[in-house]
């Protein structure tokens, strides 16, 4: 790392491990996070040329949504146990969860067990998952691990307040500790379905996550990004 004049981060978090780990680097560390096309999500969020009539029908319901690879990581079977807690308080939004399902078999298995069947579905890959970000009450994130969540940008691109494990790296930077969007505790399921119902109920809360990610998303744009990288190439001394 001495021979390097630049290391790019991509979280405040990455930062604090740099001066842990190499202490004698870290004054060259310079954060640009990773962009998303802000634009282009807006856009794809409001297409619906590839929905069938079903998917229709299910955008009209009142749902919170998960969207990942649905894998050990990304325990979605917590997500899956927060909303049997949701339902034994009489929360009626569904739960659709979006992803390749290298754990549907158990995901299902769970879902019949809790007697779920009418509130979390399992959809699959769906070649345009923004329409289905957009038209969310909540986007919910249950990962244990992350460089920089795509998705999480995804969603704050098309508006969709945010719950998510505060998991390392990505989420509480991204959210800016909890000023964008709520921060749970990994693995407590409790304190997460907490979290989803208080939400649920707080039109208010849902619109000021709304107004605070309309400002915070500028900051993941392509523009900035690239302007940060040309900045950092003409820091460097020659």
């Amino acid at each position: 790392m001495k021979l390097y004049d630049k290391l790019l981060i991509i979280t405040d978090e990455m930062q604090n491990e740099m001066e842990i780990l190499y202490p004698f680097a870290a004054h060259k560390t310079v954060k640009i996070y990773n962009p998303v096309g802000i634009e282009e999500v807006k856009i794809k969020s409001n297409d619906s040329s590839d929905l069938t009539e079903t998917d229709k029908k299910m955008l009209q319901e009142d749902y919170m949504i998960g969207v990942s690879v649905l894998d050990k990581v990304k325990a979605r079977d917590e997500m899956i146990r927060a909303m049997k807690l949701l339902k034994e308080r009489n929360i009626e939004e569904k739960l659709y969860l979006i992803g390749k399902e290298p754990e549907k078999e158990k995901l299902e298995n769970l879902i019949k067990e809790l007697k779920l069947e009418d509130q979390v579905f399992l959809l699959g890959q769906k070649k345009n998952p923004f329409i289905w970000l957009k038209n969310a009450k909540i986007f919910i994130h249950t990962s244990y691990g992350e460089g920089l969540p795509n998705v999480l940008l995804e969603a704050m691109a098309t508006g969709t307040p945010i719950i998510s494990y505060d998991c390392p790296t990505g989420p509480k930077d991204i959210l800016l500790n909890g000023e964008c969007g709520e921060l749970v505790e990994m693995g407590n399921v409790e304190e997460l379905a907490e979290k989803m119902y208080n939400l649920l109920k707080n039109t208010e809360k849902q619109k000021e996550y709304k107004e605070k990610m309309k400002d915070r998303r500028q900051d993941f744009t392509i523009e900035k990004s690239i302007n940060n990288f040309i900045k950092m190439v003409e820091s460097i001394e020659r």
